[in-house]
């Protein structure tokens, strides 16, 4: 009993206990449940089918202003406007239970206002339940709707700015386009669409400004204004824009761009026309000189400045008499102005070409004739005077110097000793010289056909007039019997021109009679040299194969000798055969030197461009240089113009020359030169023995030696071929010496002959 009592006990102790946990739960889940309704910040509220509110949480019943938590039987629907109802309804119909299902919905309240829900809704289908949550955008809306309407009123603005606007969202390091305005529409005819979105750097491709500016304007986030030369894309033109730049939060630049070319282009053409009109004002070598109705100056050119030498500034506001000398101030100031005085006395003036002359005065005292001009213009409501001024002291200076040549000329013409006369196109005569007049008798006032002079002498005067008169020159001799003497004349006869037009003839007879004889014995002369060089040229060729051909025999003679018989001699007999074999080539010698000497200067070389380091070097290999003898030469010589051979030769002289009068044990010889304008001055210098000053001249005479020729082998020659050919092609030789010391050769070669 005891047993199972405890056991009924435990069991129905376990019943309660669990029911009590159950019974627990429950009620911790429905205070949860109320909890979270409390808590949660949406609209809550849980219906029927019919619509009835069978729970909600407080956000619902602080908007129908119940204060209950639940509304029993109160419907849902009631509280929403007609429209919505319908649309609540249905929606709820539609729904099933695998989603939820969205609505916005205006709801009539208590407070008579119209709300804005937003609704998320569900349905159970097993508890025929529809649970509701709702968000109220009444306030959203409100701010959003204002926003919208703020935004289309800035839009509208934006829209119809009356300057081409563009809007560029930054993005990264690049800028967008993102809008434009109606203005920038209408002007592109809507191409503008298709740049929306394109990067700036493509947009302004050219215009690399524009895009500093913008990102200048977002970082600073400050407004920029500036005029830019704007490059249009594809395009060599050039516009001016004045551009704005403003920062539109949070990431974007709205641009204004103003089109100023045409002003611009006005501006500049006015600058440019006035740069030009100023250039012109301050290059005119005409003083231009701008003076108001008080006579001061109130402007004046660069001109000015040098003809009265003031600096411009101390010109400026000074009066016109400090550099004009005029009477004018004299005038009675009472009546007129000091300007209308100075125009009355320039009226009186005599006037050429609309210039007056008048004195003009610079600062220094100095009087000086000038020519001015003046003209009334109006600047700015002011009578301005402008007087153009001209220097004309030099041509004063040429006028006098005209009028004294003319009397100088007039004094010469009558004086000139040749036969002189000028005629108009007619052929009278208008002027003759006073040798003409005594010559024939006086021409002036006739016509050429009357003229009383021989019939041959007429034939040859008319014609040659005629053929000036057609515009041609005539030149020919005429010869006339002058008191029993026969005088031969030259002839021209040439057109006067007279602004560019043949005004006339002018006849010139010149006495040639003392030229004709000189010519004639000049023939003479030079059929004389001709036969001179004639003889000259047989000569040479005289001396080249006659005189030659005994010295190869006799040369031939010693060398068979030499070879066969030159046991048979003693000493003095080979002595003897050696001095005779020296004697031979020295004449040998002496015959080339001759035959070149006669050749200078008549026979023809060619002139051409010769490179005296490789002259000289190819002169210093042909000669024999002895090792104690040293050569000092420039490491750059020039070009000359000249014959090759001649200029060889006369390296080849001098420096054989030295070579062969040197006495020191160690011999130098040096060359060198100097540029001058025209010309190189060369030297050859060499520590020879030297040369009395008494020898300077004869040493370049022929055949002239200062050592016997048995000592030295010369032909006596050498310097002479150096001299003549220097003389021949317009160069110079001389020399410095020093006893036992050394000589020094100088010589000119021009640079091109």
């Amino acid at each position: 009993m005891n047993l199972a009592y405890i056991l009924l006990i435990t069991s129905i102790s376990i019943i309660i206990i669990e029911s009590f946990v159950i019974i627990r739960k429950t009620i911790k889940i429905k205070d949860e449940k109320e909890y979270y309704y409390s808590i949660i910040e949406s609209i809550l509220c849980v219906i029927n089918i019919e619509g009835k509110i069978l729970n909600s949480n407080h956000i619902w019943n602080e908007l129908t202003s119940n204060n209950d938590s639940i509304q029993p039987y109160k419907c849902f629907f009631d509280y929403f406007t007609p429209a919505s109802r319908i649309d609540i309804i249905e929606k709820i119909k539609m729904i099933d239970s695998k989603r939820v299902d969205y609505l916005d919905s205006q709801m009539a309240f208590s407070n008579n206002l119209i709300h804005t829900i937003s609704w998320s809704i569900t349905k159970d289908f097993k508890r025929q339940l529809i649970y509701l949550s709702g968000k109220d955008l009444t306030n959203e809306r409100f701010v959003y709707d204002q926003l919208q309407q703020s935004e289309e009123k800035s839009r509208k603005q934006f829209k119809s700015i009356p300057i081409p606007t563009y809007t560029w969202k930054r993005i990264t390091d690049d800028f967008v386009l993102t809008d434009f305005n109606d203005i920038v529409y209408n002007e592109t005819e809507g191409k503008i669409r298709h740049l929306l979105g394109v990067s700036v750097y493509k947009v302004l491709s050219k215009n690399f400004e524009i895009i500093n500016d913008m990102d200048k304007c977002y970082i600073t986030r400050k407004t920029i204004k500036k005029e830019v030369k704007y490059f249009v894309e594809d395009t060599d033109e050039i516009k001016y824009y004045n551009i704005s730049y403003a920062f539109v939060p949070p990431n974007a630049v709205m641009v204004h761009m103003e089109d100023k070319t045409q002003k611009k282009l006005m501006e500049l053409q006015v600058k440019e026309n006035e740069e030009k009109y100023r250039t012109l004002f301050n290059t005119t070598t005409d003083a231009i000189v701008l003076v108001n109705i008080d006579g001061e100056i109130v402007e004046c050119n660069k001109a000015s400045e040098q003809m009265f030498e003031y600096n411009i500034d101390d010109l400026l506001n000074s009066d016109i008499q400090n550099i004009i000398k005029m009477k004018y101030n004299e005038v009675n100031s009472s009546l007129i102005s000091k300007v209308e005085g100075f125009i009355f006395e320039l009226f009186n003036k005599s006037i050429i070409d609309g210039f007056v002359e008048i004195l003009c005065v610079k600062k220094s005292g100095e009087v000086f004739p000038a020519e001015v001009q003046t003209q009334f213009i109006k600047i700015k409501d002011d009578n301005i005077l402008l007087l153009y001024i001209r220097d004309i002291s030099q041509r004063k200076k040429m006028e006098k110097a005209l009028m004294d040549s003319e009397a100088q000329l007039r004094t010469a013409f009558d004086n000139l000793p040749f036969d002189f006369w000028i005629t108009d196109r007619e052929l009278n005569i208008s002027m003759q010289s006073d040798y003409s007049i005594k010559l024939w008798s006086n021409f002036i006032s006739k016509n050429l056909s009357d003229l009383a002079v021989p019939k041959h002498i007429y034939d040859i005067w008319y014609d040659a007039c005629r053929m000036a008169l057609d515009g041609h020159t005539h030149s020919t001799e005429i010869s006339v019997i002058v008191n029993d003497e026969i005088k031969t004349f030259l002839q021209m006869v040439v057109p006067v021109i007279s602004e560019n037009n043949i005004s006339g003839v002018l006849s010139v007879n010149i006495d040639i009679t003392e030229a004709k004889l000189k010519e004639q014995e000049l023939k003479r002369y030079s059929d004389s040299l001709e036969k001179a060089n004639q003889e000259l040229k047989t000569f040479a060729y005289i001396i080249s194969h006659d005189l030659k051909a005994p010295l190869r025999a006799i040369n031939n003679l010693i060398d068979w000798i030499t070879e066969d018989y030159i046991d048979l001699f003693d000493n003095e007999g080979k002595n003897m055969l050696s001095l005779l074999s020296n004697r031979v080539n020295r004449m040998h010698d002496l015959i080339e030197s001759i035959l070149r000497y006669s050749r200078i200067g008549r026979v023809e070389v060619t002139i051409e461009d010769t490179d005296l380091n490789h002259l000289l070097s190819t002169t210093i290999n042909l000669l024999h240089i002895p090792k104690s003898v040293k050569v000092l030469t420039p490491e750059d010589l020039p070009i000359v113009k000249l014959p090759r051979l001649y200029v060889q030769q006369i390296f080849q002289n001098l420096l054989s020359n030295a070579l062969k009068f040197l006495d020191k044990d160690e011999g130098l010889i040096e060359i060198g030169y100097i540029e001058k304008d025209d010309f190189y001055e060369f030297f050859v210098r060499d520590n020879g023995p030297g040369i009395d000053k008494q020898y300077y001249d004869k040493i370049f005479q022929i055949f002239q030696t200062l050592q016997p020729r048995d000592e030295y082998e010369s032909t006596g020659i050498g310097l002479s071929i150096v001299k003549k050919i220097l003389n021949n092609y317009n160069g110079d030789i001389w020399l410095d010496s020093e006893l036992d010391k050394g000589t020094t050769f100088y010589f000119k070669l021009p640079k091109e002959y």
